[in-house]
């Protein structure tokens, strides 16, 4: 087991408890952590209710609420990398146009899209927009100790416009993979002579909500993801569905790991890629097919 709790006073102040080797269970023997179990699945972060100062230094952009009081040694895993340049690669999402990096000192940041080198200035870099899934490459040369993603002191930030995008899951049609909120599709319909017309969605991942020519036509919760349009005249329609997800992509998102030099064991996941687990995970998106019947 792992416990985890909080004793709220009547004064409105509380005591925190966690389990530790001087709990007993029922037999009277020291309880198990299952942290194998757990940790394929859950970093154990999440599972604490009460915060905990972070033993590594600079995660206050990411956990504000474990930042401790006195600032913690600088930790490198590996000495030799210290001064080294740091590359990062990653894939964008649909319609970046522009990256903000937010750097630890003044060191010199080099960023390249799609294999061309794009000016960075100010802690941004502009470009045209990108496909989803266009590789952006920055290299870093930091400034002190920092190594690795450490020399990041903000998360990477995009600015997208509206780019022609597929259907299917966020995560890879979109290159979204922890977005939780809207994505509207657009798209515009031409019909050769007047009709009655149902717009079916197929498959989604969340709320979809339909406006036909501007005019609301209504909202899904669930299947069928079905709408009726109505009487439609023959001409050229404009057609626009936002589909909206949860907060679960949101919460996924990983933690720097408290965990700093432990077993290997009882680390968040492990290092085999396991595309089956995809399916069970938060996400969203619009799957389609994607039809207009008409009458």
């Amino acid at each position: 087991m792992l416990a985890d709790g909080r004793i709220e006073l009547l004064d409105g102040s509380s005591l925190s408890f966690c389990t530790g080797l001087d709990w007993k269970d029922e037999r009277g023997e020291a309880p198990g952590i299952l942290h194998k179990n757990v940790l394929h699945f859950a970093e154990t972060e999440s599972l604490w209710i009460n915060p905990r100062p972070h033993p590594l230094p600079g995660v206050g952009w990411l956990m504000p609420e474990s930042v401790p009081v006195s600032p913690p040694v600088s930790f490198a895993a590996d000495l030799a990398s210290i001064g080294q340049p740091v590359w990062l690669r990653f894939p964008l999402p649909v319609g970046a146009c522009g990256m903000r990096l937010e750097t630890t000192g003044q060191g010199r940041v080099s960023v390249w899209i799609d294999g061309q080198e794009v000016p960075f200035a100010g802690g941004r870099a502009s470009f045209p927009p990108q496909a989803a899934g266009t590789i952006a490459a920055v290299r870093i040369e930091p400034e002190g100790t920092q190594t690795e993603a450490a020399v990041l002191s903000g998360p990477v930030r995009f600015d997208v416009v509206p780019y022609e995008g597929k259907l299917g899951d966020w995560r890879t049609a979109l290159q979204l993979p922890h977005h939780s909120g809207a994505v509207e599709y657009e798209t515009t319909l031409h019909l050769s002579e007047a009709s009655e017309a149902t717009l079916e969605l197929g498959h989604v991942r969340g709320t979809a909500e339909v406006w036909f020519d501007g005019k609301p036509i209504g909202i899904r919760v669930w299947r069928p993801y079905r709408f009726m349009l109505g009487s439609i005249s023959a001409g050229t329609h404009r057609l626009r569905i936002r589909v909206t997800n949860t907060l679960g992509t949101h919460y996924e998102k990983g933690r720097p790991t408290s965990l700093v030099g432990a077993n290997p064991a009882v680390t968040y996941w492990d290092r085999e890629h396991r595309p089956e687990w995809q399916a069970a995970f938060p996400t969203g998106g619009l799957y389609g097919p994607v039809r207009v019947v008409l009458k």
